[in-house]
C-alpha cells in the first residue's frame, strides 16, 4: 500500500497566482482537504465517520483539537483491550501506535532508500515503558489493535477525501 502522505499530496490542486493564472506548480492546500472532509461523499450521499474525520483533520490538516480526541478514543481502545495491563502502560501503548502510524519505522536499504520495518521487541519494550521480559503477547495485541483501527479509520478518510475531490484527486 502506498505511504497515505504521498496519496494525499495527489489530492492537492494547482497553485494559482493573484490574477487566477497558474504558477505551473503544484501545492499542499490543507483548506481543499478539510473541505473535502466535510462534504458528503458524492457516490453515497453520507458524510465520513466521525473517527475517519478526526484522524484525518488531525494527520493531514493539522488540526489540534482534532488529535486530542484521537489520542482520546485510541486510549479508550487501549484501556477496554488492556486485560491484566496496567493502566499507564495501555496509555503507552495507544500513544505508540499513534506515532508508529503518523511516522512508520524505518531503515535504509542497499540502494539508499527509506523500507518500513517492523520493532523488535526490545524497542515496543521500551516504548511502553515496560522491561522487555515484561513484554507479553498481550501488550502486542493491544498495540496491533489499536494501529489496525487506526488503520481503518485512515482509509476511510483516504477514501472519502478521493471521492470527494473527484477529478481534483487525480492532479
Amino acid at each position: 500500500m502506498a505511504n497515505s502522505i504521498k496519496l494525499l499530496a495527489k489530492l492537492t490542486t494547482q497553485s494559482k497566482q493573484i490574477d487566477g493564472m497558474g504558477f505551473g506548480g503544484v501545492t499542499n492546500d490543507k483548506l481543499e482537504v478539510a473541505g473535502a472532509l466535510g462534504m458528503a461523499n458524492p457516490n453515497t450521499g453520507k458524510k465520513i465517520c466521525k473517527k475517519a474525520y478526526e484522524l484525518a483533520r488531525f494527520i493531514y490538516v493539522g488540526d489540534k483539537m482534532c488529535g486530542v480526541t484521537v489520542k482520546a478514543r485510541i486510549n479508550l481502545l487501549a484501556q477496554n483491550l488492556r486485560g491484566n495491563i496496567k493502566e499507564d502502560t495501555a496509555l503507552k501503548i495507544s500513544k505508540s501506535a499513534l506515532a508508529e502510524f503518523i511516522q512508520p519505522s524505518t531503515s535504509l536499504d542497499k540502494n539508499g532508500q527509506r523500507v518500513p520495518t517492523s520493532k523488535s521487541n526490545a524497542q515496543m519494550a521500551e516504548d511502553f515503558g515496560i522491561k522487555k521480559q515484561s513484554l507479553t503477547d498481550n501488550h502486542i495485541a493491544v498495540f496491533n489493535q489499536c494501529y489496525a483501527e487506526i488503520s481503518i479509520w485512515s482509509q476511510d478518510a483516504i477514501a472519502h477525501i478521493n471521492a470527494t475531490m473527484g477529478d481534483q484527486a487525480a492532479a
